[in-house]
């Protein structure tokens, strides 16, 4: 699943407004967490406030535009 970073994490190893490949690894880490290859090549979970899906982002950017 495509998911786009709406906040940066502390450790700034992902970037806001970029687009990543969430990897599904279970359902309870899915829940709380996604799997992705951040900013310096690592795969590493990020918590999923970090983060909305793809379709989110694109709802959200026509709803600026009024659209």
């Amino acid at each position: 699943m495509k998911v786009v970073c709406i906040k940066q994490d502390k450790n700034n190893k992902i970037t806001k407004g970029k687009i990543y490949e969430s990897t599904f690894i279970n359902e309870i880490l899915s829940k709380l967490n996604h799997y992705i290859v951040d900013d310096n090549g690592d795969r590493a979970l990020y918590d999923n406030r970090l983060f909305i899906t793809l379709e989110e982002w694109r709802e959200n950017q026509l709803q600026e535009l009024g659209i």
